[in-house]
């Protein structure tokens, strides 16, 4: 019975100290109210690989996007004058390691997503803001996250795409409530 009274301890030990040790890279974020997450210069987020147009108002566009993130995002900081949404995406990703054999955790994505009105409707430009987590882009698992972030900017543009279709297609969608 001893023995197994000290076992115990020393597992509860070792995973109070181990696993209550893991510090989510944007918990600073989270303790200052995401201060240090103001939107990106234009021209950066403009620059980002997913970029989608379609063609309905910057209203339309705007208030869809609110739609889709409100969600499963935490939207952090909108502006509609100036076309700035940044927002937490909070998912699980799968990290493998060679010790471990697989490590489920949960990891937070932050966007920002710049509206802008063009000539044939509104042009979306989608910016992984992955300089946040410079720091590990040497670890073993980095390549993970980085495929992360690509996945998770496609999956966006795939539910705007299918929000906006389907408002067009069905227009039973656009007589929501207020």
């Amino acid at each position: 019975m001893k023995n197994n009274l000290t076992l115990i301890t020393c597992l509860l030990i070792i995973f109070a100290i181990s696993g209550c040790a893991t510090i989510s890279p944007m918990a600073t974020h989270f303790e200052n109210n995401f201060q240090e997450l103001n939107p990106i210069d234009k021209d950066i987020v403009k620059a980002s690989a997913s970029r989608k147009n379609f063609n309905v108002s910057y209203d339309e566009a705007w208030n869809n996007v609110l739609y889709i993130l409100s969600q499963y995002a935490i939207i952090i900081y909108g502006s509609k004058e100036s076309g700035y949404i940044t927002y937490i995406d909070i998912d699980g990703l799968l990290l493998e390691d060679v010790y471990t054999r697989h490590k489920f955790s949960y990891w937070e994505f932050p966007f920002t997503v710049y509206i802008e009105k063009e000539p044939m409707g509104v042009g979306f430009y989608i910016y992984p803001m992955k300089d946040i987590y410079k720091k590990y882009s040497g670890r073993w698992w980095w390549k993970n996250v980085e495929t992360a972030f690509d996945q998770k900017s496609e999956e966006f543009t795939e539910k705007l795409s299918t929000q906006i279709s389907a408002k067009s297609r069905w227009h039973w969608l656009n007589n929501t409530a207020q």
